[in-house]
């Protein structure tokens, strides 16, 4: 997307390595920008059956949907740019020493 000159401000995230606060910080701080994990870990799954729960009449509409309660969890950057490009320079050296050829 950044290549396309559209940067999204926040990414959202769920699933299993969602629910490792490290890890979600260090990706905030590559990614440099916020990352938010919803309070629901498998949100995907939670959508499919909300959407099972629409078409069977036990939601009216999205709109009821979109009201239940979903608090989430924020993780914002702290690395300074010049630090980030730093790491990730440092991470695609590694990469590089261990490819095979």
């Amino acid at each position: 997307m950044a290549a396309d000159g559209r940067r999204p401000e926040n990414l959202k995230v769920d699933g299993g390595m969602a629910q490792n606060d490290l890890f979600m910080q260090r990706l905030a701080d590559v990614v440099g920008m916020g990352i938010r994990r919803p309070g629901i870990s498998e949100s995907t799954a939670f959508g499919a059956a909300c959407l099972a729960g629409l078409g069977c009449g036990i939601y009216r509409s999205v709109l009821d949907i979109g009201a239940l309660n979903r608090s989430e969890t924020r993780f914002e950057p702290h690395l300074e740019a010049s630090e980030r490009r730093k790491q990730i320079a440092g991470w695609r050296a590694a990469l590089q020493r261990v490819r095979s050829t």
